[in-house]
């Protein structure tokens, strides 16, 4: 795909619940969000600029139950944070907010910490060090699969379950 075809990031994303109230006091409150949209059943919320990747939609479908998976769903939402001292402020805020962070992961691209909102998401905060020209340089990125070494091991049986691009 030509660079200039190619995605540059998503608009926004869109959490969906019976009720968002308790959901949009925690991104207010908790992930510095500013309400800049509010209609019927929909909150816009951003955070920073009014650039791609800033803005979340909330929305209240009290007839639509929380917590259903399937086609068209995802399993968390992750946040990006510049490095791991910003990070470890962010767990440390939600620790003292009574909201229960997992441990720093490594994931050897980059360090995640997970934890449910209000509303049952699973959210990520990820840093965005080091990044994933750690193995391999911008132009050769995707070309081919790289694993983290603790599934290196599995290698065979992760290819086998892919299917050709």
């Amino acid at each position: 795909i030509p660079a200039e075809h190619g995605i540059k990031g998503l608009y926004s994303i869109t959490l969906s619940y019976a009720s968002a109230e308790p959901s949009l006091e925690f991104f207010i409150k908790h992930m510095g969000h500013s309400i800049t949209i509010e209609s019927n059943e929909r909150i816009r919320l951003y955070s920073g600029n009014n650039m791609p990747g800033h803005f979340i939609d909330l929305v209240s479908r009290p007839s639509v139950p929380n917590y259903i998976p399937g086609t068209g769903t995802v399993h968390h939402v992750a946040f990006q944070t510049p490095d791991i001292h910003t990070q470890d402020q962010i767990r440390k805020h939600l620790i003292k907010k009574g909201f229960q962070p997992s441990p720093v992961m490594d994931r050897q691209y980059f360090k995640s910490v997970y934890f449910r909102e209000p509303g049952g998401i699973h959210m990520e905060i990820a840093t965005a060090d080091p990044g994933f020209l750690i193995d391999e340089p911008l132009e050769n990125l995707g070309n081919e699969l790289k694993l983290p070494k603790w599934l290196e091991s599995n290698r065979a049986e992760i290819e086998a379950g892919l299917s050709p691009l």
